[in-house]
This record gives C-alpha cells, sequence and structure tokens, in this order.
C-alpha cells in the first residue's frame, strides 16, 4: 500500500480529534521528515502484530515523547 504524508497527517487528525488532543510537535516533525517519516509507517503498516508495530514506533519516534500510543492508533487508520 502507497501512503502519502498526507494521509498520515489526516490520520493523525482523527486521533487527535477523538482524544481530545493537540500533537503539533508530531505534525511538525512529518512535516520536516517527510521521508523519514514514510519509510517509517511503510515498515510499521506492513506488520500485523501491535507489539511489533509498536516496537518499531517507540524506535522511529522515540524523540517525540509520550505520544506512541496515538502514533499506533494513526497506522491503523492508514493500513
Amino acid at each position: 500500500m502507497s501512503i502519502t504524508i498526507s494521509d498520515l497527517i489526516t490520520a493523525l487528525n482523527k486521533v487527535e480529534h477523538i482524544h481530545k488532543i493537540q500533537v503539533e510537535n508530531v505534525h511538525l516533525f512529518f512535516k520536516t521528515n517527510e521521508a523519514i517519516v514514510l519509510n517509517a509507517f511503510k515498515e510499521i503498516i506492513s506488520r500485523d502484530s501491535i507489539d511489533e508495530r509498536f516496537m518499531i514506533i517507540d524506535k522511529e519516534f522515540s524523540a517525540l515523547g509520550d505520544v506512541k500510543t496515538y502514533l499506533l492508533e494513526a497506522s491503523y487508520l492508514v493500513s
């Protein structure tokens, strides 16, 4: 499956709306590191296991702080 940064931002917006949060640092990271983010999410969505997805998110996005569960949710919205 081919995903775009727009797909990821749309999914992240849905997660933000559901949880009534804002994660501007993630939006900024996505926009400034588009190639890295797309490659990471291609790997993430290729995994069926929640644990495997979470481990990749933890490795690739550790600098973003405590947003891993939101990124996990977004990964299911784009897959």
